[in-house]
C-alpha cells in the first residue's frame, strides 16, 4: 500500500511538473511579446468594385507581421494592423483618414489604393503628423509638398517618361493613340507621355477623355472604340491611361471591335481587379487570356525577373494563403517591412504618451534612408527614397499572356555605376543608352531559360556532388553566343556545343540542348530559403548556376521561362517532377521544393580594360538559378516537432533530470521504484537530446559554415550512440546487479561488471564506425580478430583464469570467510575472488594466491 501511494504521488508530481513548467515558457514568451503593442494602420478598398486589391495589402503586410510576432515581436512588443476601408472614394478616404487621428494608436499608415485618396488622407497625415507608406499610388501629388508621405513604388512621371521612350527607342513606334480617365490618376500620366512623345518626336494621333463617374460612361467608351477603329493602322499604339476597373470594359470593347493595334497599359492594370475582371464574358472563359494576351504593360515587378526573395515571397504567401501572390501583395509586404526596420531602429513604444514622438521618429527614419547602401531590402528590391518620399524603383516592360505577366525581350536597365561605359556621350547617340530623368538605362536583351530535369543520380553527401541529366533552352533576340554561357556549380567546365533542336521564328531564336555531368550541390545560400524552415542535415539543395562569361548585366538578363515549361507553380511542378521520378528511385531521397530565379552575381574584371573605370574592379552579372532542395526519405525524428517546442522541451526535461538526480539522492525510498525512474529518465534523456539537436540545428541554419554544421551533426550522431549506451549500463545496474546481490547477498564481482560495461561499450563504438563513419566492419574486425588471437595466446592462462572466476562467483563452491582446503593447497580461509585468483590466508597468517583456473578444477 505504502509502495503503491508513492507511486501515485511521484507520477502526480512529474506530471504537475511538467504542466506548470510548459505554462511558465509559454506565459514567459507571451509575456514578452504581448506586454504591449504596436499599432499599424493599413488603409484601402476592403469592400467595393476594387475590394481584391485593399485585401491584397492586409494579406501582404500580415504575412511580414506575422513573421515578426512569431519571432518575438519587435522589442519585446507585438504588433497589430488596424484595418481602414476607404473605398477607393475620395469623401471616405479622408473620413478614414481622421478615423486613424481619432483612434491615436497607429504609429504609421499602409496606404491608400487610388492616388486620389492618398492625396486626401495626406493632407490630414501632414497636418496630424503620421508617417505614411502607400504601396501603389503613384501620382506625383501623393507626395508632392508632403514630407509625411512615402511611397514604395515608382511615381508616374518616371512611368510615363519611361513608355515613351520604350515606345520609341526599343517598339520603333512613331505614332501612338492616348486615352484617359479624367482622375488625377489617368489625366497626369497621359500629359507626361504627351509632353515625352512631343520631345521624342512621337506624332499623337488620337487623344480623348472620359469621365469617370458619368453615368453615360458605357456609351462614351463605345463611341471612342469607334473612333479608334476608324483611324484603323494610323492610331498606332493605344496607350489606355486609367485604373484597372474602366480598363476591363475599354479592353473588351477594342478587342471585341476587331481591333489589331497593339495596347500598352500602366501599372495600375497589374490587378487582380483587372485580370479576373473578364472571367465573366464567355470567350474569356472558353480560352482564358483571351482579352489581354498581348498587351503590353509598365510593371515594377514581373515575379520571373525577381530575385530569391521575391520567388520565396511567393512560395510562402501561397503556402498560407492558398492563392498567388501579386504585385499589390509584395509592395504591401515592403512596405510593412520598411516600417518594421523604422520600429526596430528608433526603440518605438507605441504608447499615448509617446505616439507623437514615435511617429516624429518614424518619419525621420524614413527620410534618412536616401541611399542604396542604406536601403531595406525586400521582395520588391531595395527600399530608399529621394528628397520628395519617392522611391527610387526600376521600370519593367510586361507583356499579358494567359492572364500573367511575363518580361518583354528587351528592358531597360538602370546602369548603377556609369564608369561601365566607357563613353556614355557616344552609346546615348548610338541609342544603346537612353536618360530618363537624369537616369541612364541600358537596353538589356532577356533571355528566356528554361529547365527539364530528366534525372538525379549518385547524390554524395561526402563530396557534395551529384549528377544531373537536363535538357535547357534559351529563347532570345538578336545573336547570342550560348558557347559562352558558364555552369558556375560544375565540377568540370561545361561547353555547349551543338544545340539538340534550333529554330527561329519572327525574328526570335530558340535552342535546346541536354547536359549530363556532375555538379556540386549545395550551391545556394540557405537564405534562399526564406520561410520558416529549420536547416536540417538530411536536406540539401541540387540543381544549377549559370551566367554568360562575357555578357553583362547591361546586355542580358536571364528570366525563367514560365510559358516554355508551363509552370502555373512551383507546388505543381514538385509534383510533376515526382510522379515522373525525377530523382532515382534506388536513393533514398524525395524533392520537397524548387526555386527558379535570376540574381546579380558579381566577379572580378580580372583588369579588363572595357572595365578599368568600373569602380571596386566588380562587374555584375545576370545569374539564373534551378535549386531542388531534396529531403531524405529515411525515418528520423530530427522532423518529429518544432523548434519552438524544442525549446520548451529542452528546458523541461533539463529540469526533470536535475531534479530526479536530486530526489533520488536525498529520498531513498523512491529506490523502491528504480524502473519508474529509469523509464522517466530514458524518456527525458531522448527528448532532451532530440530538442537540444532541432534547436542547435534552427541555430546553424544560416550563419553555420557546411563544415560546421556537418561538425555538430557528427557530434549529435555519435551522442545517439553513447547516450543508449549509459541508459542500457544503468539498466543493467537497476535490472540485474542489484537484483542478484539482493537475492544472493554477496557483491556482484567488479570483473563481471565491467566485462558487460565494456561490451556494451564495445558495440557502440563499432557502431558508431560504421554507421556515423560509413565505414566497413568486415575489414577492422578481421584485423582486430587476428590481434585478438595473438593477444589470446599471449594471456591465455590469464583468460582462463578470469573465466574460472566468473564461474566460481557464479556456482559459489566457497564464499569469502569460508574455511578450505582446495587441493594440495593448506587448509585457510578465503579473504577475496578477485579477477585472475583466489586468496587464501593459512593458519600460519601466510596469503595464498591460487590461480582462479586451479582453484576452479581442484578438490575442495
Amino acid at each position: 500500500m505504502i509502495k503503491a501511494r508513492y507511486l501515485k504521488i511521484l507520477l502526480v508530481g512529474v506530471s504537475v511538473l511538467f504542466i506548470f513548467t510548459w505554462f511558465g515558457i509559454k506565459s514567459f514568451e507571451q509575456e514578452k511579446t504581448s506586454r504591449e503593442t504596436i499599432h499599424i494602420a493599413v488603409v484601402g478598398p476592403m469592400s467595393g468594385t476594387n475590394a481584391s486589391e485593399g485585401n491584397s495589402f492586409v494579406r501582404g503586410a500580415k504575412l511580414y507581421i506575422d513573421e515578426i510576432n512569431e519571432s518575438g515581436g519587435v522589442n519585446g512588443k507585438r504588433l497589430a494592423l488596424d484595418i481602414f476601408d476607404d473605398e477607393n472614394d475620395i469623401g471616405k478616404a479622408s473620413e478614414k483618414a481622421q478615423a486613424i487621428v481619432d483612434k491615436n494608436r497607429a504609429v504609421a499608415v499602409i496606404g491608400h489604393y487610388y492616388s486620389s485618396c492618398s492625396i486626401a488622407g495626406g493632407k490630414i497625415y501632414k497636418e496630424q503628423g503620421i508617417p505614411a507608406i502607400t504601396p501603389a499610388s503613384t501620382s506625383m501629388d501623393v507626395t508632392l509638398d508632403n514630407p509625411w508621405y512615402f511611397r514604395t513604388i515608382f511615381n508616374d512621371k518616371l512611368q510615363g517618361r519611361f513608355l515613351a521612350h520604350y515606345l520609341k527607342k526599343v517598339l520603333k513606334q512613331d505614332v501612338i493613340s492616348i486615352i484617359h480617365e479624367d482622375l488625377t490618376y489617368g489625366a497626369y500620366l497621359a500629359s507626361v507621355l504627351e509632353e515625352s512623345a512631343q520631345q521624342l518626336d512621337i506624332k499623337i494621333k488620337y487623344k480623348q477623355v472620359f469621365q469617370k463617374n458619368s453615368e453615360h460612361l458605357d456609351e462614351t467608351l463605345s463611341q471612342i472604340v469607334g473612333e479608334i477603329k476608324a483611324l484603323k493602322e494610323e492610331a498606332g499604339f493605344i496607350f489606355l491611361a486609367m485604373q484597372a476597373t474602366e480598363g476591363v470594359k475599354l479592353v473588351k470593347l477594342i478587342k471585341d471591335a476587331g481591333i489589331q493595334n497593339s495596347v500598352i497599359v500602366p501599372a495600375a492594370f497589374d490587378s487582380e481587379s483587372f485580370r479576373e475582371g473578364f472571367n465573366q464574358y464567355p470567350k474569356e472563359r472558353l480560352n482564358p487570356g483571351y482579352y489581354s494576351d498581348g498587351i503590353y504593360i509598365t510593371t515594377p515587378l514581373i515575379f520571373d525577373t525577381a530575385n530569391a526573395k521575391a520567388q520565396q515571397f511567393v512560395e510562402t504567401y501561397h503556402g498560407k494563403y492558398r492563392e498567388k501572390a501579386n504585385m499589390r501583395t509584395a509592395f504591401a509586404y515592403d512596405t510593412a517591412k520598411v516600417i518594421v526596420e523604422a520600429l526596430r531602429a528608433n526603440d518605438i513604444q507605441g504608447k499615448a504618451e509617446t505616439i507623437k514622438a514615435d511617429r516624429q521618429k518614424i518619419r525621420d527614419y524614413l527620410a534618412s534612408l536616401d541611399n542604396i547602401s542604406l536601403a531595406v531590402e525586400g521582395t520588391t528590391g531595395f527600399n530608399y527614397f529621394d528628397a520628395h518620399g519617392d522611391a527610387q524603383k526600376p521600370v519593367a516592360i510586361g507583356i499579358f499572356k494567359d492572364k500573367t505577366i511575363i518580361s518583354a525581350l528587351i528592358q531597360l536597365q538602370e546602369i548603377r555605376d556609369l564608369g561601365e561605359i566607357p563613353d556614355p556621350n557616344a552609346a546615348l547617340k548610338e541609342g544603346r543608352v537612353l536618360l530618363i530623368d537624369d537616369r541612364y538605362m541600358y537596353k538589356t536583351n532577356v533571355v528566356y531559360v528554361g529547365v527539364k530535369i530528366n534525372e538525379v543520380n549518385d547524390i554524395d553527401v561526402k563530396t557534395a556532388t551529384c549528377i544531373l541529366d537536363f535538357h535547357i533552352w534559351f529563347r532570345f533576340l538578336g545573336d547570342i553566343d550560348l558557347q559562352e554561357i558558364e555552369f558556375l556549380n560544375a565540377v568540370t567546365p561545361i561547353k555547349l556545343y551543338a544545340p539538340v533542336k534550333e529554330e527561329t521564328l519572327h525574328h526570335m531564336t530558340r535552342k535546346l540542348y541536354r547536359v549530363k555531368d556532375v555538379f556540386k550541390t549545395d550551391f545556394l545560400s540557405r537564405k534562399t530559403d526564406a520561410s520558416s524552415r529549420r536547416y536540417s542535415p538530411k536536406e540539401h539543395v541540387l540543381g544549377i548556376k549559370i551566367r554568360h562569361r562575357d555578357l553583362t548585366r547591361n546586355n542580358l538578363i536571364y528570366v525563367t521561362d514560365v510559358l516554355g515549361m508551363g509552370l502555373t507553380s512551383n507546388e505543381r511542378l514538385v509534383e510533376k517532377m515526382r510522379k515522373e521520378q525525377v530523382v532515382n528511385s534506388k536513393l533514398s531521397w524525395s524533392i520537397d521544393q524548387i526555386w527558379l530565379f535570376q540574381n546579380v552575381g558579381r566577379a572580378t574584371s580580372l583588369g579588363s580594360l572595357k572595365y578599368l573605370s568600373v569602380r571596386g574592379g566588380q562587374v555584375e552579372f545576370s545569374e539564373f538559378n534551378v535549386g531542388v532542395l531534396v529531403k531524405s526519405t529515411q525515418l528520423s525524428l530530427r522532423n518529429t516537432f518544432s523548434t519552438e517546442w524544442a525549446r520548451a522541451l529542452s528546458v523541461i526535461c533539463t529540469i526533470m533530470i536535475v531534479l530526479f538526480y536530486m530526489l533520488t539522492s536525498k529520498y531513498p525510498i523512491l529506490h523502491n521504484f528504480p524502473k519508474l525512474i529509469w523509464f522517466l529518465q530514458v524518456i527525458s534523456s531522448f527528448t532532451l537530446l532530440l530538442a537540444v539537436e532541432v534547436a542547435a540545428m534552427d541555430w546553424m541554419a544560416e550563419d553555420a559554415t557546411v563544415t560546421e554544421r556537418a561538425f555538430v551533426t557528427t557530434a549529435f550522431d555519435i551522442l545517439w550512440w553513447v547516450i543508449p549506451a549509459m541508459l542500457l549500463n544503468m539498466a543493467a545496474e537497476l535490472f540485474l546487479w542489484k537484483p542478484l546481490e539482493k537475492k544472493s547477498n554477496r557483491n556482484v564481482p567488479r570483473i563481471v561488471r565491467r566485462f558487460i560495461s565494456s561490451t556494451i561499450y564495445i558495440i557502440t563504438i563499432l557502431g558508431i564506425v560504421a554507421f556515423v563513419y560509413d565505414q566497413r566492419l568486415t575489414s577492422l574486425l578481421a584485423t582486430s580478430g587476428v590481434i585478438a588471437m595473438i593477444i589470446g595466446l599471449a594471456i591465455q592462462i590469464n583468460i582462463s583464469n578470469i573465466f574460472s572466476g566468473i564461474a566460481i562467483n557464479i556456482e559459489h563452491p566457497f564464499r569469502v570467510g569460508d574455511w578450505v582446503t582446495i587441493g594440495k593447497f593448506e587448509e585457510g580461509r578465503v579473504l577475496d575472488v578477485t579477477w585472475r585468483t583466489t586468496r587464501i590466508m593459512t593458519r600460519m597468517g601466510c596469503v595464498l594466491s591460487i590461480p582462479n583456473s586451479v582453484a576452479s578444477e581442484s578438490i575442495i
